[in-house]
C-alpha cells in the first residue's frame, strides 16, 4: 500500500497538505492506522527487541508553529 506518513510540520506545512489532500490518490497518515501501518509496526517491535525502547510508531509527529 501507499500512502504518505508525516514525521513532522509547521503551520507552512499544514497548510499546504490542507492543499494538496484533495489533490492527491494516496493517503496521508500522521497518526497509527494498523491498515497502512502494519507491517512497520512489526518491523519496529522486531527492532526493539534489542533495543527495548517506545515503539516508534507510538510517537506523534512533530508540529511546530
Amino acid at each position: 500500500l501507499d500512502y504518505i506518513r508525516l514525521l513532522g510540520f509547521n503551520t507552512i506545512g499544514k497548510k499546504y497538505l490542507n492543499s494538496i489532500k484533495k489533490d492527491i490518490n494516496i493517503p496521508i497518515l500522521s497518526k497509527y492506522d494498523d491498515k497502512y501501518l502494519n507491517i512497520e509496526s512489526r518491523i519496529t517491535n522486531i527492532i526493539n527487541l534489542r533495543v527495548n525502547e517506545k515503539q516508534e510508531y507510538e510517537y506523534k509527529p512533530i508540529i511546530k508553529d
